[in-house]
This record gives structure tokens, C-alpha cells and sequence, in this order.
């Protein structure tokens, strides 16, 4: 069962009841902050047949800080009060005859979810927390059916086991999002900034906020109000936690994911090295991984972690070209350079600002080069941009210096490269740092295709290249058995195939598979490889990547 919409789990009873004397009479605890415990246990006790009144006593607080504290956690609302039967072996069905188990409980609790939401639906009075319900349901039962199978079934959630691990990681990381988000909204600006769609295309708020029709201090609140969120709740969202548990064991069964130095360092290298978006996604692995203490602390340390990993110099290493001829050699133009006397107009001043966070973690650069700072948006940029800034040969570079318009379908997107970089013989090359494991995507090669095809009629450059200074041309120059790409392509006849049936046909054939030989064969035969769940299939017959590789020749 899909956990894109998933939360925790309750039904619907009538309205609890009041006694307001109790505001005054069990209030030792009163303006006493929440343990993780004590929450725990008021979940617990609710979703069991307590009464406002009996947790009020238990928990030695007011009736009003009760409700508060229940509807925080997404229980109650407008004193209209939300159950679940108790989970313990008591039969809670009128049929006595069949044993109850946590499975059919959880089945009638999602049946009563979806019969009141079914009686609100017509009247146009359902709400945020109606759906809600059904969702937490709906988590509930996806965890005892997984659980029902195999411990290690929880790691399919919509995630191809045998995918590839940064696309499964942003997978779980995604279904984190959604489940412990309702708002539809909220979910989408959250899984935007973290870079968890697509091949991890970063966006900013001025963005969303053109995108969803709202002011770029309005998106900002959402981003914090579902950050938030996403930390209160991801604790009791035990499924998704799973699953992103057992995606972590396949990265290392040693790691202790709590500490946030390999949490950050594992988001940095396979999810997103945008910092921004890594402090977030350093302190969710940590949660999933069990982490406790205050939120303040481990927001503090996951931020410091995000920060040393972004900049690790072992993650990204000193540039790999060493020459900017090197550069200019490998970048993508079918004809010769234009000798530029001075930088083109439109691509003086960036085109998007970073997102913005916490200043004083901001990955910045002090070039002497440009007389000002350079704000970094990733680990990657911040060593191109020291690369470009040390090398003698570069009089002057911009990033993201100009907005490329592409479209896939019928939905126009906008493609932003990493920087410009204008020499000292007055040639221009436009740069693009990707991971190599998302250089060969169907969606990269589109916004490759579109950035060539604006930037050649000019004379300039363009180049894409890992943190190790390859490109497309160098994978596609990696030798590949045809006879292996040959069966593989005989497979696809039947449809698009999986990663996983990829890598099977290549382990029958060699033994192994080779990542490069992979990427080799991709590019020579235009294979189409999209993002998680990842398939490969034939690219349509208008795309192709010939014309973004260097060695490539018009007829």
C-alpha cells in the first residue's frame, strides 16, 4: 500500500466531554514541557478510550492543556474528538466469532475513516482533518500488511528494491514528507526544497512561490511551518521511519545513522549537497534512526554536521581539471569558439539567488576575482567556484548566469546552469556539476539538449561534469560487450525494465555490473533512464545524446 499520503492511525467517536474543574484541580504539571514520553503516552492512552477527563487526571494537567496537547498532535479539532478501538486482544467488533488481531482492528478504523469522510464528501464540509484520518489509517494498516509479509518488506514503499541507492534514499526520504504532512500544499513546497523529485533540481522560494501563486515570504512560512511538522511527527510515523531504516542498512550496517557527521555525510553524497536542503535531511535520517533529546539540539548539531560535510574536501576534492584547457576541451560545441571582448548582457548578474537559511552558515566565497562574496548552493559549487577562482586562466566567471526554457510534455520548466566562465583568449564555457549517477537521466539530458541549443548559435560552450571532472563523452568512451546491450534491449521490447532486471541481466552476462559499462551503454544507445522508481527504456526517437557529446561531429 502507497505511503504517499500516510500519517498514524484513528477512527471517529462523538464528542468528549468537559469538566473544566479539573483545569484547576490536576494541574501540578501545568507549564511543563511535553517529554517524547509522556507524549507517547497520551497518544496511547486517547487512541485506547480515555477520556479528556481520565488524561487529564493521568497526566496531572488541565483539561484545556489536554486538548491543546492532543490536537498539536493531530487529534482533535474544534472540540470534535478522534478514536481508535484499543489495540489490546479485547474483541472491539460485535462479531465474536473471529479472532481480533491489530490487522482487523486497523481495517475497521480505516473503514470508519472512509465512511464519514464518504458522508462529508457530498456535503462539502470535509476538512484537512478528515482526510487526514484516512490517511493515518491508511499508515497504520500499510505497516501491519508489511510487517504481516517480512520485516525486510518495509523497505517497499513505492521504492523498487533493486533501484539504485540515492534514488531509494530520496524515495523514503519523500514518503517521510507525505506522511507526516496532510496539507497537499505543504508537502509540495517541502519536497521541492529538499530536492527529493526529479534528478534533485534545486528550487528557491521566489520560485515556488511564482509556481503556487503566493509571495516568496509566504512560501517561506509554509517551508518552515512543514519542517516543523516534519520534526514533531516523523518519531510516531513508524513505517516511513522503517523505511528509510532499511535503506540506510543497505548503505552501511555499521554506521551509527544517530550521529549527525554520517548522517550528513551520507545526505551530502547520495541525496542532495545543497546545505540547505541537507541540514533538513541530515536531522530527519537522524529522527528516523532514533535520535532523542530536545529539537533545538539536534536542529543545532544536524545544521554543523550539513555544514562540515558540504564543504568535506573528501566528498568533492579539489577540482579534477587542473588546466582550464582541459575545460574548454571537453566542453560541448559543434564549430568554434567566439572570442568575446567583453561578457554578454545577459549574463552579467545571476538569474536566482540561493535559497536563503541561516547566514551565518551560508556556503560563501570571498573572490578576488569578482571584488565581492559568492554564495554557494552546494558542496560541488563551492569547490568549482574555488577551482575557477584559483586558475590563472579564468579572467572572470558568474553563477548561475542565465535561465534556459525547456519543456518535457506539455509543462515548461526552466533550466538554470551552475556558472559561466569567460577566459583569458575571451572564449566562454557554461558550466553544469552533476553526480555521476544523474549525468545519463532522461531529465538531464533534456535541459542538456536545451542549454546547447541556445548556447551554440552564440559560440559558447557548454559543460557538464561530475565532482571528478568526467563527462558524458568520457562515459560514453568506456568500453561495453554490444552482446550484453543487445539482450538488454531485446528485454525492453516488452516495456520499460527495472533497475533491478537491468542489473540481473548484467551480473548472468559478466559476473558484476559495472557502473561505467552501465552509463556507457546508456549513452551509446540512447537508452531513456528516469528517475526512482528508475526504468530503463528507449529514449523517444527525437532525443538523443549525440548532440551533447564533445567528440560528436555533424555529418
Amino acid at each position: 500500500m502507497n505511503d504517499q499520503a500516510s500519517h498514524t492511525w484513528f477512527g471517529w467517536q462523538s464528542r468528549g466531554s468537559y469538566n473544566s474543574g479539573l483545569d484547576g484541580e490536576m494541574a501540578s504539571r501545568h507549564g511543563r514541557a511535553w517529554s517524547p514520553g509522556e507524549d507517547e503516552q497520551l497518544d496511547m492512552a486517547f487512541r485506547g478510550g480515555a477520556s479528556v477527563d481520565e488524561l487529564a487526571q493521568r497526566h496531572e494537567r488541565g483539561v484545556r492543556a489536554i486538548r491543546a496537547r492532543l490536537e498539536r498532535l493531530g487529534l482533535t479539532a474544534d472540540g470534535t474528538r478522534f478514536e481508535t478501538a484499543s489495540l489490546s486482544d479485547k474483541p472491539s467488533a460485535p462479531n465474536q466469532s473471529s479472532p481480533v488481531t491489530p490487522l482487523s482492528t486497523s481495517i475497521d478504523e480505516l473503514i470508519a475513516a472512509l465512511l464519514i469522510l464518504k458522508v462529508q464528501a457530498p456535503q462539502g464540509t470535509s476538512g484537512r482533518r478528515a482526510i487526514a484520518s484516512v490517511s493515518r489509517a491508511y499508515d497504520r494498516l500499510d505497516f501491519l500488511l508489511l510487517d504481516a509479509v517480512s520485516p525486510s518488506a518495509l523497505s517497499n514503499d513505492g521504492i523498487d528494491a533493486d533501484d539504485p541507492l540515492p534514488d531509494r534514499m530520496r524515495e523514503a526520504l519523500a514518503g517521510i514528507v507525505n506522511a507526516c504532512l496532510s496539507d497537499i500544499q505543504d508537502r509540495y513546497v517541502a519536497i521541492r526544497l529538499l530536492g527529493l523529485t526529479g534528478d534533485g533540481e534545486r528550487v528557491t522560494l521566489a520560485q515556488l512561490g511564482r509556481e503556487l501563486d503566493r509571495s516568496r515570504e509566504r512560501i517561506r512560512q509554509r517551508r518552515n511551518r512543514a519542517f516543523k511538522k516534519i520534526e514533531a511527527a516523523l518519531p510516531r510515523r513508524v513505517a516511513s521511519a522503517a523505511r528509510l531504516r532499511s535503506v540506510l542498512g543497505d548503505v552501511s550496517q555499521k554506521k551509527d545513522w544517530v550521529q549527525p557527521a554520517q548522517a550528513a555525510r551520507t545526505v551530502v553524497t547520495l541525496v542532495n549537497d545543497n546545505f540547505l536542503a541537507a541540514k533538513q535531511l541530515t536531522l530527519m535520517v537522524m529522527l528516523a534512526a532514533g535520535a532523542s533529546g530536545k529539537i533545538s539540539h539536534l536542529r543545532r548539531v544536524a545544521d554543523e554536521a550539513a555544514l562540515s560535510a558540504s564543504r568535506d574536501p573528501e566528498l568533492f576534492g579539489r577540482w579534477r581539471l587542473d588546466r582550464w584547457a582541459d575545460a574548454t576541451g571537453k566542453a560541448v560545441l559543434q564549430g568554434e569558439f567566439k572570442v568575446f571582448d567583453a561578457i554578454p548582457k545577459d549574463m552579467v548578474v545571476a538569474k536566482r539567488s540561493p535559497s536563503e537559511g541561516s547566514r551565518q552558515y551560508a556556503l560563501s566565497l570571498q573572490s578576488h576575482k569578482l571584488g565581492r562574496v559568492v554564495e554557494c548552493e552546494s558542496g560541488m559549487e563551492f569547490a568549482v567556484y574555488t577551482w575557477l577562482e584559483k586558475s590563472p586562466e579564468v579572467r572572470w566567471y558568474q553563477e548561475q548566469p542565465i535561465a534556459i526554457d525547456y519543456t518535457i510534455g506539455d509543462k515548461k520548466h526552466i533550466y538554470y546552469p551552475d556558472a559561466m566562465v569567460w577566459d583569458r583568449e575571451g572564449r566562454i564555457v557554461v558550466l553544469e556539476v552533476k553526480p555521476a549517477f544523474n549525468m545519463f537521466r532522461k531529465r538531464t539530458l533534456q535541459k542538456a539538449l536545451a542549454a546547447v541549443a541556445y548556447l551554440q548559435p552564440r559560440g559558447i560552450g557548454y559543460l557538464m561534469v561530475d565532482s571528478r571532472g568526467r563527462t558524458l563523452s568520457d562515459f560514453a568512451g568506456y568500453p561495453y560487450d554490444s552482446g550484453k546491450a543487445d539482450i538488454i534491449e531485446s528485454q525492453m521490447a516488452e516495456g520499460a525494465l527495472s533497475f533491478g532486471k537491468l542489473r540481473e541481466t548484467m551480473v548472468d552476462q559478466s559476473g558484476k555490473l559495472d557502473f561505467l559499462e552501465f552509463a556507457s551503454i546508456a549513452i551509446n544507445r540512447n537508452w531513456s533512464v528516469t528517475e526512482a522508481p528508475v526504468r530503463i527504456s528507449r529514449l523517444e526517437c527525437d532525443l538523443s545524446f549525440r548532440p551533447v557529446l564533445s567528440h560528436f561531429k555533424n555529418p
